[in-house]
Order: C-alpha cells, then sequence, then structure tokens
C-alpha cells in the first residue's frame, strides 16, 4: 500500500515495461558502469517541500547502510559500497548529485540489468528533509513509517488501523496531473471475507485464490482477470548441507511430484510450471532445459544412485494459511514419500522460518516470490553465491563458480545477444544443479466490481495498485 504514498524513480507496468515515475527519463552508460536519472521538472513532497536528487541519494545510501538495510542486494555494486557498509566513509561515492533534478549512480563493476531491478518492490523514494537527521540506527523505529506525514505518490497517507484498514487520500501535490479517485480504503481480512464483501458489493477490488476463480467469474457484477504471475512457488533446498547436498537427491524430487498435475488440480490451470529461475523476458530464457517431467521410477533411481537412506526425514517449513500453497504441498508429501523420502511438513511463523533458514537448521522451505520477468539479473541476487544466507537472499546457499561468471559477464554485456547467451547458459547448469525445487509460477487473480473503471491488473501481487491514480468507481 504504501506505493499509493511514497513513489518510485520509475515502475514496472502491467505489460512487464518500464514506465517513468519520478524520474521522466535514464541513460545507461555505454559500458554499463553507470547510469543516469533525470527528474521531472517540479516534484514535490505533499507538504510542498522541493523534492531533488538530494532524497534520491538519502534513499540509495539507506538501503545501503548495514544499520537500516539488512541484506544486499542490488545496490550492492555501487561504488564504495563495501566501504560505507563497513563504516569507512560516509557517503559512497557511487551516488551522486549532478544538480536537482539529475542523479547519477556510478557500479565498480558493469550492470546492464540494474534498472530493471530497482523497478519494483521497494526503492520507493524516501524525505531526506524528515529523515536526514535521523540517527541510522533509529531509522526503522521513526514514527514517521508509522505516520507518514509527507507523501510523493498521488495519494497521500491518513491513518491505519490495525488488522482493520488503511487510508489515504489525494495528493494535490503530485506529480500525476490529477488522480481520478479521491481516496482508497485498503481493508485487512481474509480470503473468504474479501470475496463474501466483493459479492456484496462491499469491497470494489482483491486478489483471490484459484478456487474461487470460476465462482465469482459468474457472480453478478463482479469481473474476474487473471495475469501471468511474476515469481516462482519453490522449495529452498539447503545445498550445503548433508542431507541435500547430493545435486541427484535434488533431481529425484523434481522427479517425484507431478508438478503439472499440481497446476491443473490445486491451481484449476491458472499456471504454469517452470524448471529454473530465469523466466523472463522471452529473449533470455532457455527452451531446452529438462522438463523433469512426473517419472518417480527415476526419482527411485536417482535416490538409489545417490546412497540415500530412506530413514532420513526430510522436513519442509512454510508460513500455512496460504489455501493454494498448502494444497500443494500436501501433494508434494505424498508423492515424496512415495517415492521414498521421508517428507514432513513443518508449519511456522515467520520469524521462526527466517531464523531456520540463517542458522541453516531447516531442509526445505516453502514460498513464492520475486520478479523475475523484468530482466534476468533480477535472479542473480538469490543465486550467486555471495549472497548465500546469511549474507544474501539465496537461502539455498547455492554456489556454483561458472554460474557466478555467466551472471557477470550478462551484466556486462551491453547487446542483448550477448546478454541472451550468458543467461541461456546459465540457466542450463541451474536447472542441472536444482538449485531449488521448483513447483511452479501461479497466476495473479483478481476479481473487482464491474463498477470500478481504469483498473489494469498486474501479474505482480505487489503492484496491485500500480496505476491506481487511473482507478474511478
Amino acid at each position: 500500500i504504501s506505493a499509493l504514498f511514497f513513489d518510485k524513480l520509475l515502475t514496472v507496468a502491467d505489460d512487464w515495461g518500464l514506465q517513468p515515475r519520478l524520474a521522466e527519463r535514464w541513460e545507461v552508460a555505454p559500458d554499463a558502469k553507470s547510469v543516469t536519472f533525470y527528474l521531472r521538472k517540479g516534484l514535490k513532497w505533499s507538504d510542498g517541500t522541493p523534492l531533488t536528487a538530494k532524497d534520491i541519494q538519502f534513499t540509495f545510501k539507506s538501503t545501503m547502510d548495514s544499520r537500516t538495510a539488512a541484506l544486499p542486494g542490488p545496490t550492492s555494486i555501487i561504488k564504495g559500497y563495501d566501504d560505507f557498509r563497513a563504516g569507512k566513509i560516509d557517503m559512497p561515492p557511487g551516488l551522486v548529485v549532478v544538480d536537482d533534478t539529475t542523479f547519477r549512480i556510478d557500479f565498480d563493476t558493469p550492470n546492464a540489468g540494474f534498472v530493471p531491478s530497482i523497478s519494483f518492490l521497494g526503492f520507493q523514494i524516501l524525505p531526506e528533509h524528515i529523515l536526514g537527521s535521523v540517527d541510522p540506527k533509529e531509522l526503522q523505529k521513526n514514527p514517521f513509517f508509522q505516520n507518514p506525514t509527507v507523501a510523493s505518490g498521488p495519494f497521500k497517507f491518513v491513518r491505519y488501523q490495525t488488522d482493520q484498514n488503511a487510508e489515504v487520500e489525494h495528493n494535490p501535490h503530485s506529480w500525476v496531473p490529477a488522480s481520478q479517485g479521491d481516496r482508497i480504503f485498503d481493508r485487512t481480512v481474509t480470503s473468504d471475507a474479501a470475496t463474501s464483501q466483493l459479492e456484496k458489493g462491499e469491497i470494489q477490488h482483491t486478489q483471490i485464490s484459484a478456487t474461487d476463480a470460476a465462482r465469482l467469474a459468474k457472480s453478478p457484477g463482479v469481473k474476474v482477470a487473471n495475469k501471468p504471475g511474476a515469481g516462482i512457488i519453490l522449495m529452498a533446498a539447503a545445498t550445503d548441507q548433508s542431507k541435500l547436498k547430493d545435486k541427484r537427491v535434488r533431481q529425484a524430487m523434481l522427479y517425484a511430484i507431478d508438478r503439472e498435475n499440481i497446476v491443473k488440480q490445486v491451481l484449476n490451470g491458472y499456471g504454469k510450471v517452470v524448471n529454473c529461475h530465469i523466466i523472463g523476458p522471452d529473449w533470455a530464457v532457455n527452451p531446452d532445459l529438462n522438463t523433469y517431467a512426473y517419472d518417480p521410477t527415476k526419482a527411485q533411481s536417482l535416490l538409489k544412485a545417490a546412497n540415500w537412506d530412506p530413514n532420513t526425514t526430510v522436513k519442509i517449513q512454510w508460513i500455512q494459511g496460504g489455501r493454494d500453497l498448502d494444497n500443494a504441498l500436501q501433494i508434494v508429501q505424498a508423492q515424496l514419500q512415495a517415492a521414498g523420502i521421508k517428507a514432513e511438513l513443518n508449519p511456522l511463523e515467520r520469524g521462526p522460518i527466517l531464523e531456520n533458514i540463517q542458522k541453516r537448521t531447516f531442509d526445505l522451505s516453502a514460498y513464492g516470490g520475486g520478479v523475475y520477468t523484468v530482466d534476468p539479473d533480477s535472479t542473480s541476487y538469490v543465486l550467486m553465491c555471495q549472497f548465500g544466507q546469511p549474507k544474501g537472499a539465496n537461502n539455498s546457499d547455492y554456489c556454483n563458480p561458472e554460474v557466478d561468471k555467466l551472471f557477470l559477464a550478462g551484466r556486462a554485456a551491453t547487446n542483448q545477444a550477448d546478454r541472451a547467451k550468458a543467461y541461456k547458459d546459465a540457466a542450463k547448469l541451474i536447472n542441472d544443479d536444482v538449485s531449488h525445487v521448483w513447483l511452479f509460477v501461479q497466476d495473479s487473480i483478481w476479481a473487482y466490481s464491474d463498477k470500478l473503471q481504469g483498473l489494469k491488473p498486474h501479474g505482480d501481487t505487489n503492484s496491485a495498485y500500480w496505476n491506481a491514480e487511473e482507478w474511478s468507481v
């Protein structure tokens, strides 16, 4: 919901194309070692204070600071990143304020995929004039984040009632010429309650489960739309631990699970099976990967070759409550057991799950996420050796130096053909290594009132409000 009142330099549209927001344009240097953003003229915060390149610098500095940002990501290639994180310097030299409306980022190494990597899920610009003087150690606890007093997006924050709703209203200082809607209320309810309220006309828009799609599509006054998902539902495998260290065991898991049938039965066809993290755009996708089609006999053969002990218990941890994933994991458990893997479902809260991942005290961790359809480099942060837990978001702690070299080659290449070759070669290795036990890409399914105009459903569920300024009722 913060996307409604904290804007970004750019965003990803519903067609997965990059769309300008606060930045009206950007230029990547020919050697891909810097990018320059040109802000719209006359940008203001909702209190009338000019929004300038200093706000952009402050935001990126905060994402790089070890006191305010836990895990490294796209910003880790910015000049001065390591020295700044270590406290050796006060400002990364790679964050350059050229003038009030021009901001440049310089990299230590080339990255042609940097701009797409900051276009989704975060990188919303923060107000330097409000937060710039706050001790970085105290930033996350600052009252501003409970009650944002200024906004840069098409709306501004009004109030939030815990576990009830959030309210935003039109921001007259926004660069958006005029929002169609004056006010948006975002309610916090269960999926079942949301579908019921939608049918009664009490709400106008919600994400729904695949099991509800057919019924709601027939409901008077309700429309249903689905878009291909942006991320992957998978099980991160502790590849650095003894149980799952042998890739043949991980390969056996893929052969043991009838993923195509799960998509048909659990998702009612609203999804597709994938066999690698690199799932988009089309030019980067390798069509010749092993599909690991359902083959329990092949799974058993691989387990035998790996000297798998059938008495070994493999625990699958996940956050229970998402109907589709809950149902899918019931099938996964049964099919793994049928192949000779003693699988046990282990539902946990978010905190213990993260602790298990960081301490490497888990076997398989099931979840979904990521936006992997915009640029293939977005997958590098969950696959490269340097981002292995607890240092980054590579939860499997997967590490293949050859894959790392190919990711770096893909970043450094400045033409699409060379980038495509690097990522397709990387996909081949990742697919054979089975860095994760990939299950499926699930469609984002939205149900909404036929009175709601201007809605453009997005495949990334975190981008639900990407064009909310165009909505009207």
